[in-house]
């Protein structure tokens, strides 16, 4: 705050426009620590990755958190924030306040990673990362996997509650005159995208790893499928 103070003092419009980049994106991470204190996760800033220059983490805005997931800790989820014009498509932040100039657009990454020391992230094949690993602390994390999540198909899917009321299937749509309006009234810090992807990442992932289990056993299975009025989930094999 004093170096925007100060900048507003001198009428230095870029650093002007800098910092007020840096407070949006601190305004949403303070959001999204408020948004999962319910939740199994929990929200960081850093975490002790080790990978190289050309790794696809390296290319994500710098500018991210990192969610973990409590019952899942070989998994984490990136948020990736990028500041863009109002209006656009994208998951916002403030997406209600389409009169603000810029918006700090979410996307969402989950990655698999393993807990490991820098020997075995540089060799794993070799005898000397094999002594080492029972003596030294692996307190680094080596990702195996980058999947950018599809946000509109995760909470406009079938049987998600950001669903738009009055359109499910085999109901038939109210008129306007019939249908009573009822506003879900929420904190206004809270950003419901990010709520309901890590619930949902959180109970995806179990049948992730059985997928990834029962392919390399060669069974085939039909994949991850909601139940009737999706009270579960189930994989037929």
């Amino acid at each position: 705050m004093p170096d925007l103070a100060n900048a507003l003092a001198a009428t230095n419009v870029p650093l002007i426009k800098m910092l007020l980049t840096q407070l949006r994106f601190w305004l949403v991470a303070r959001r999204c620590e408020k948004t999962l204190q319910h939740l199994p996760a929990s929200v960081c800033e850093h975490l002790p990755f080790l990978h190289g220059p050309e790794h696809p983490l390296s290319k994500l805005s710098p500018d991210r958190l990192y969610v973990t997931l409590h019952r899942h800790t070989d998994h984490i989820l990136i948020v990736e924030m990028k500041e863009v014009a109002a209006g656009s498509t994208a998951t916002t932040s403030n997406s209600a306040n389409s009169g603000s100039a810029c918006s700090v657009a979410l996307s969402f990454h989950l990655a698999g990673a393993r807990r490991c020391t820098p020997d075995e992230c540089e060799d794993e094949g070799t005898a000397s990362s094999a002594s080492t690993s029972t003596t030294a602390t692996r307190a680094y994390l080596k990702l195996n996997s980058l999947v950018e999540l599809d946000t509109f198909t995760l909470t406009h899917g079938p049987f998600t509650p950001l669903d738009t009321p009055g359109m499910q299937p085999g109901k038939r749509k109210l008129s306007a005159a019939s249908q009573r309006i009822v506003r879900v009234r929420q904190p206004a810090y809270f950003i419901p995208e990010l709520a309901h992807v890590v619930a949902a990442a959180d109970e995806r992932v179990p049948f992730v790893n059985l997928a990834q289990e029962l392919a390399r056993r060669g069974v085939t299975h039909g994949g991850v499928q909601p139940e009737w009025s999706g009270s579960a989930l189930g994989m037929r094999v």
